[in-house]
């Protein structure tokens, strides 16, 4: 007579594998939607750096060539370019563009407010400032200061 193996190895079963395919399905529908309002945050964060990246590099390079550098914004078209002056409000005094300079968006966010939409930086820290304020689309809003004394540039919640 032959000898039949019994097999110990049990699975799980159909109705057991639907259950945690359930479970699971329910978890990422619950979580999905606070992944998104993080990623809008992230937005405004980076948005925010930017700026206050290309502000901080204004600064440095009004002190290392010792002349007037400016960041020149536009709110409604959400861009802005550094610009060398030659004096105070030279080259942009009229609100022109200054063509070939190249423009850098800022993506995901609208610029609120942009008080004054040009910023000096001189030659010895100081610079005009003011306050910029941008928002995402979730209403988030992060707000960046400029020191007229030193020069420093702050983001602000």
């Amino acid at each position: 007579m032959p000898l039949r193996r019994q097999h110990s190895c049990r699975g799980f079963t159909l109705l057991e594998l639907l259950v945690v395919l359930l479970i699971m399905s329910l978890s990422v529908a619950l979580v999905a939607p606070s992944i998104g309002k993080g990623l809008e945050g992230l937005k405004v964060h980076a948005a925010a750096r930017e700026l206050a990246a290309a502000l901080r590099r204004a600064r440095s390079l009004a002190l290392a060539h010792n002349t007037v550098y400016q960041v020149v914004i536009s709110p409604r078209e959400r861009v802005y370019q550094v610009v060398r002056s030659e004096g105070w409000w030279a080259g942009v005094a009229d609100g022109s563009w200054q063509e070939g300079k190249g423009s850098s968006p800022l993506e995901g966010v609208e610029m609120i407010e942009a008080e004054p939409p040009v910023f000096a930086f001189f030659p010895g820290g100081g610079s005009s400032g003011g306050t910029i304020l941008l928002a995402g689309e979730e209403g988030k809003s992060l707000r960046i200061k400029i020191d007229p004394m030193t020069g420093f540039v702050r983001i602000l919640k």
